[in-house]
């Protein structure tokens, strides 16, 4: 960031580092997660990362939103002015691991993007929107001047 700047990345993206053995996903507690502690709902612990970023010099509000099973850093977040910044060290390239392979892949993202959107409420962590072995989902959003509705399906 330029003198008097905010940063407007968590943190800087460093080299590449290939994983031999490949790296996991550590549960966690962030609200995101939340869905994935039970596994019936989505399992994280078939994610595996064959390559990743590092990532370094985190600015001082970023925080940790995954965490790798060898303790790096898989994605951070930090609040910028009115909305949250996500730096995530992995791409979903299938070269770069299985992410977009496994079945929770749809739910993860779904999960991330309504935490960027500020739609993640503590009732939603309670209650994941997808179900069953093919991700069927559907989220209604109301506010004051808008209403709005998103659809996922995908099948295996």
């Amino acid at each position: 960031a330029g003198a008097g700047r905010a940063a407007l990345a968590p943190a800087e993206l460093g080299n590449e580092v290939a994983h031999d053995p490949p790296v996991g996903i550590r549960g966690g507690t962030h609200p995101v997660l939340a869905p994935f502690r039970d596994r019936l709902k989505g399992d994280l612990s078939t994610v595996r990362f064959t390559v990743t970023r590092e990532l370094r010099g985190l600015a001082k509000e970023a925080t940790t939103l995954l965490t790798g099973s060898d303790g790096r850093r898989l994605a951070v977040e930090m609040p910028l002015e009115h909305g949250r910044v996500v730096l995530l060290a992995f791409g979903v390239e299938l070269q770069r691991g299985n992410l977009a392979r496994t079945r929770v892949f749809p739910a993860l993202l779904w999960q991330l993007v309504r935490y960027l959107a500020g739609e993640l409420s503590a009732e939603d962590v309670a209650c994941p929107p997808y179900s069953g072995d093919d991700f069927r989902f559907t989220h209604e959003c109301s506010s004051s001047d808008s209403k709005s509705t998103a659809s996922v399906l995908s099948s295996e």
